[in-house]
C-alpha cells in the first residue's frame, strides 16, 4: 500500500485534530498529576496531623477530574490518536482504585485515612511513571503529549470494535458485579444485619429483644423513601400495647432554614417519603429525638446546604462550601457526634424510661441508629429473641418511576407537595385549606388515595358525612386493603347515624386487621348504641385483650356496664382507665362521678368532680356537680363566675337554671329551641335538673314527678337518665 492511501478501516488525522489531543491528552495528564499531589499531600496531613489543608482544592480538583474521566475514556474507543500504552493505566486507575479499595473499606472502616494514603501513594507513582513514560524524564515540557507521540490514524473498526467488546462483555460486568458484591456486604455490615441488599431490592430486618424480666424492645430499622406499603405494612406489626419511640429531630427555634423533606426525590424515584407516608397519628406514639439546638454549629450549616440540595435550589456557591466542609476530618467527626452518637445517647435514655411504664417498646429508626441501639440493650441484659424481614424498597419501582416522563413526574411531584400542605393545614384545623390542597392534588393525580383520605377527613370534621364517606369510597376503590380507611369510613357513616353501614365496615375493618384493638372498640361503640351490651362488653373485651393498656377501652366497657347498670362493674373499669394514665382521664373522672354518684357515693362523686374539673373542665361537670353539692346543703362559690363565660347555647341555659338566675319556666321554653342536641335529650337534662333543685328544696313530690319524666323520655344513654331513676328509686324506697 502506498504511503498516505487508507483503507475502507482508516482514516487520515488532519494536523489541526493532532493539535487538539495533544493538548487534551497534556490536560488530563496535568490534571491527573494535580489530583495525585494533592490527594498525597493531603492525606499525608490527615494520617499524621488529622488535618486537611488542601480539602477545597482538592475536592475541587477530584471533581474536575471526575467530570472529564468519561470523555477521555469515550475518546480512547472511538479514536486510536490517544496513545494507549500510556494512558490505558492511567484510565483504569479511577475505577480499579474504587474497586480495591471497597472491601479494605468495609471491614477495616477504622483504618479508612491509611486506605486512602495507600491509594493515594499509589495514584501518586502512577503518575510520576506516566510523565517519565511521556517526557523521558521526570520534567516539565508543553505539550506533555506530543503530537508524534499520538497514534497514526484518527479512527479505525478494530480498536471501537475491540475497545467496546472488552467493556461491555468483561470489564463492566465484572465491574458491576464486583460492586453489587461489595454493595450487599458493606449494607450487611455497616447496618450490623439490620439491612439486607438483595437482587429485587432493600430488605429490612426487624430485630426483637427480650430481657429475663419479659421487658421487651422491638428495632425496627427505617429508611426516608422506600415502597409505600412498606411503611403500611411496618405499622400492621406493632403490638397494639407497645409504646413506640418515633424518630425525628426536632426544631424549636427554627435553625433549618430550609424545610428537609425528601418528597421530591422519593417521587421522581416513585416511591414515598417516610415523613409523609409513615407519620400516622396513634396514641401510643412519641417522639423520642433530639431538637436542632442540640447540634454544633457547623452541623447545623451543613443541614442547611443539604436541605437546598434536596430543594434543588443548591447553587455552586453552596456547593464549594459543601465540599470544603466534608473534606475535613475534624468535621466529619463532629457531624457523626451530632447526628449519630448524640442522638442514639438520648435514644437510649429515652428507652430506659418507656421501659419503666411499658413491657413492650418498638423503636423505628433510621438503620444506621440501630447497631448501637442494639449493643446499648446486649450490655443492659437483653437477648436476640426474633427477626423479621419487610421489603423496603423494589428495584423495579425506581425503574418506573426514572422511566416515567417528566412531565407526569413533576405533576406527581407537585400533587405530593399539595397533600404534604393538606396534612399540614389539617393538623392545624384549617379544615377549609386541607380540602382546597388536598383537591388541587387529585386535579393532579386522580389516583392519590392519601389525598381523598385527608379531604375525606377535613369534610367529616366540618359535619360534611357524605362528601366524606364518598372521598373514603374512593380512597378504598385505589387501595381496596387498607384498613385506615375502611375505619375513616365507619366512623363518617357512625356520625352520620347511618348505624348498619358503620357496622359493616367496622366488621370488614376487624376482618382486615384482627389485632387491631381500634376496630374492636367502635364496633363495641356502634353495639351499645343498639342497645346491644352483651355484644358491646365482648369486643370492649376483645380490644383489652389485644391492648391491656389500653385506657379508652376500659373507659368505654365501664360506659356500656353504666349503661347496663352494672355500676359496680363500670366503677371497677373507670378505676382501671384512671390509674393507666390519671393526666389523660379527664372525661374519666366525669364518668366515675357520675356512677358513684348512682350509688350514693356522695363524698366520692364530689372527689371525682373535682378532679376532673382540674383537669379537664367540662360544662356537665359544673351542672352535676353544683346540683349534687345543693342536694347536700352545700355551696359552689365558684360556679357563678364559671357559668356566665360558657357559649350561649343550651348547657348555658342549663347552667344559668342550675345557679338560680332563671326559673323553671325559662329553661322549659329554651328546651323546645332549635339545637343541635335532640329535643328529648335536652327534655331529659331540663327535668332531671328540676328534680334535683326541688329535691334540695324539701320539695319530694315535684321531685319525684320531675325524675318520672326524666325517665319518660327513653334516652337511656344519658347519664341524667340514670342519675333521675337512681334519685327516684331513693325516694320511692322512703317509708
Amino acid at each position: 500500500m502506498a504511503l498516505g492511501q487508507t483503507t475502507g478501516t482508516d482514516v487520515e488525522t488532519p494536523s489541526i485534530v493532532r493539535k487538539f489531543f495533544s493538548i487534551l491528552c497534556s490536560l488530563y495528564l496535568i490534571l491527573f498529576l494535580a489530583d495525585a499531589g494533592m490527594s498525597l499531600v493531603d492525606d499525608s496531613f490527615r494520617l499524621a496531623l488529622n488535618m486537611a489543608p488542601l480539602a477545597l482544592p482538592r475536592g475541587l480538583t477530584s471533581l474536575l477530574l471526575f467530570l472529564s474521566w468519561p470523555v477521555m475514556y469515550g475518546l480512547m474507543g472511538l479514536t486510536p490518536l490517544i496513545p494507549k500504552r500510556w494512558f490505558v493505566p492511567v484510565m483504569l486507575f479511577m475505577p480499579l482504585s474504587l474497586a480495591a479499595a471497597l472491601l479494605p473499606a468495609i471491614y477495616f472502616y477504622d483504618q479508612n485515612r491509611m486506605i486512602s494514603w495507600v491509594v493515594s501513594a499509589i495514584e501518586a507513582a502512577l503518575a510520576l511513571w506516566a510523565l517519565r513514560q511521556v517526557v523521558g524524564r521526570i520534567a516539565w515540557r508543553w505539550p506533555l503529549v506530543r503530537e508524534e507521540q499520538l497514534g497514526a490514524r484518527i479512527f479505525r473498526w478494530q480498536n471501537t470494535l475491540g475497545f467496546a467488546a472488552a467493556n461491555l462483555f468483561v470489564l463492566l460486568p465484572l465491574l458491576l458485579a464486583y460492586a453489587a458484591i461489595c454493595a450487599a456486604l458493606a449494607t450487611d455490615h455497616f447496618s450490623a444485619g439490620f439491612v439486607a441488599l438483595r437482587p429485587g431490592g432493600l430488605t429490612m430486618r426487624a430485630k426483637r429483644y427480650v430481657r429475663s424480666d419479659g421487658k421487651t424492645v422491638e428495632l425496627m430499622p427505617m429508611i426516608h423513601m422506600a415502597d409505600a406499603d412498606f411503611y403500611k405494612q411496618v405499622w400492621k406489626t406493632f403490638p397494639a400495647s407497645a409504646a413506640i419511640l418515633e424518630e425525628g429531630v426536632t426544631d424549636q427555634q427554627h435553625l433549618l432554614q430550609t424545610h428537609l423533606s425528601y418528597q421530591h426525590v422519593a417521587t421522581s424515584l416513585g416511591l414515598a417519603d417516610q415523613k409523609e407516608t409513615f407519620s400516622v397519628p396513634d396514641k401510643r406514639a412519641r417522639y423520642a429525638d433530639v431538637d436542632m439546638d442540640q447540634f454544633s454549629p457547623p452541623t447545623i450549616s451543613f443541614l442547611n446546604l443539604v436541605a437546598q440540595l434536596y430543594a434543588g435550589n443548591l447553587t455552586v456557591p453552596m456547593l464549594l462550601p459543601l465540599l470544603q466542609q466534608s473534606s475535613d476530618p475534624q468535621f466529619a467527626d463532629q457531624l457523626w457526634q451530632d447526628i449519630l452518637f448524640k442522638r442514639n445517647a438520648h435514644l437510649t435514655r429515652e428507652i430506659q424510661t418507656e421501659l419503666g411504664r411499658s413491657d413492650y417498646v418498638v423503636v423505628p429508626w433510621g438503620a444506621l441508629h440501630l447497631p448501637g441501639i442494639a449493643a446499648e440493650l446486649e450490655k443492659a441484659g437483653f437477648h436476640l429473641d426474633q427477626t423479621q424481614e419487610f421489603q423496603a424498597v423494589h428495584f423495579n419501582t425506581i425503574w418506573r418511576g426514572l422511566t416515567t416522563p417528566q412531565a407526569a413526574r413533576v405533576a406527581d411531584r407537585q400533587a405530593a407537595d399539595y397533600v404534604a400542605t393538606a396534612k399540614t393545614k389539617y393538623d392545624q384545623d384549617d379544615y377549609a385549606g386541607a380540602i382546597a390542597n388536598s383537591t388541587k392534588a387529585l386535579d393532579l393525580d386522580p389516583k392519590n388515595a392519601l389525598a381523598y383520605a385527608y379531604r375525606g377527613m377535613a369534610r367529616d370534621d366540618l359535619r360534611d358525612f357524605d362528601g366524606a364517606i364518598a372521598d373514603y369510597t374512593k380512597a378504598l376503590a385505589l387501595e381496596p386493603a387498607d384498613a385506615t380507611h375502611l375505619h375513616l369510613r365507619a366512623v363518617a357513616e357512625k356520625h352520620k347515624k347511618d348505624v348498619a353501614a358503620a357496622m359493616a365496615d367496622f366488621d370488614r375493618h376487624i376482618a382486615l386487621e384482627p389485632a387491631d384493638p381500634d376496630g374492636y372498640e367502635w364496633r363495641g361503640a356502634m353495639k351499645k348504641l343498639q342497645g346491644n351490651y352483651d355484644g358491646a362488653l365482648a369486643d370492649y373485651a376483645k380490644a383489652i385483650e389485644l391492648d391491656p393498656k389500653n385506657q379508652l377501652a376500659y373507659g368505654e366497657r365501664g360506659s356500656a356496664k353504666d349503661e347496663h347498670g352494672d355500676y359496680a362493674g363500670a366503677i371497677a373499669d373507670y378505676t382501671k382507665a384512671i390509674e393507666l394514665d390519671p393526666s389523660k382521664a379527664g372525661a374519666v373522672y366525669l364518668y366515675r362521678a357520675v356512677a358513684r354518684q348512682i350509688q350514693g357515693d356522695w363524698e366520692g362523686a364530689l372527689a371525682d368532680y373535682d378532679q376532673g374539673m382540674k383537669l379537664e373542665p367540662n360544662t356537665w361537670m359544673w351542672t352535676r356537680r353544683q346540683l349534687l353539692l345543693a342536694q347536700q346543703g352545700r355551696a359552689a362559690a365558684d360556679f357563678d363566675s364559671a357559668g356566665m363565660t360558657w357559649d350561649d347555647g343550651w348547657t348555658k341555659t342549663l347552667g344559668l337554671y342550675v345557679d338560680g338566675k332563671i326559673d323553671e319556666a325559662a329553661l322549659l321554653l329554651a328546651v323546645e329551641e332549635k339545637e343541635t342536641t335532640p329535643v328529648a335529650d335536652r327534655q331529659c337534662s331540663a327535668f332531671y335538673a328540676i328534680g334535683m333543685r326541688r329535691l334540695s328544696r324539701g320539695d319530694l313530690a315535684g321531685a319525684k314527678d320531675f325524675f318520672q319524666k326524666a325517665m319518660a323520655t327513653g334516652v337511656s344513654a344519658d347519664d341524667d337518665y340514670h342519675l333521675a331513676r337512681a334519685e327516684l328509686a331513693r325516694l320511692n324506697a322512703q317509708p
